[in-house]
């Protein structure tokens, strides 16, 4: 298993992260995502529960393309949102083929202190169970890794033009 963890802060208030994180997709640094879909919504003990499916393009190497057969995943995302702490806190997995790859992912945005920022937590565990594992981890990895700094563009890019109109 091969795990990252990644703290960025966010020069904007919780508010406007967290609503812009919802609103993100499509966006001009990702386009892998090609859907995203609400399948449960409610509220408990004050807390917004969210699931959600996210269709995306699979962002692999083509041979893995070639043996799973597919160039498109399922991902459910579960997501909390505490407005009284300031926390959105949300947990993904992908849906196919678990028992070869299972892809975790961890994120939490919250207020700091002043109110003026926004500190996201990203973790990630990644566990492939075939031969060469510790290869396709660290490939995913890398992938993964560039794509949270495309997310953290894509939010960044959202609210500044959000506040020129």
């Amino acid at each position: 298993m091969t795990n990252f963890e990644i703290i960025h802060i966010f020069n904007h208030s919780w508010n406007k992260v967290s609503y812009f994180h919802w609103n993100k997709y499509p966006n001009k640094y990702n386009d892998s995502v090609i859907s995203v879909d609400i399948i449960d919504r409610k509220i408990d003990n004050e807390i917004l529960k969210t699931t959600r499916i996210i269709t995306s393009k699979i962002i692999l190497p083509d041979f893995i393309k070639k043996l799973i057969k597919t160039d498109c995943c399922y991902i459910i995302e579960n997501s909390e949102i505490n407005y009284n702490d300031k926390t959105l806190t949300l947990k993904s997995s992908n849906l196919f083929f678990r028992d070869i790859l299972l892809i975790t992912e961890y994120i939490k945005y919250q207020s700091d202190q002043t109110g003026t920022k926004t500190i996201m937590t990203q973790k990630c565990e990644i566990s492939v169970n075939i031969f060469g594992g510790n290869y396709l981890e660290n490939k995913i990895l890398n992938t993964i890794s560039h794509n949270s700094s495309n997310g953290f563009k894509a939010i960044n890019y959202f609210i500044e033009n959000e506040l020129k109109n």
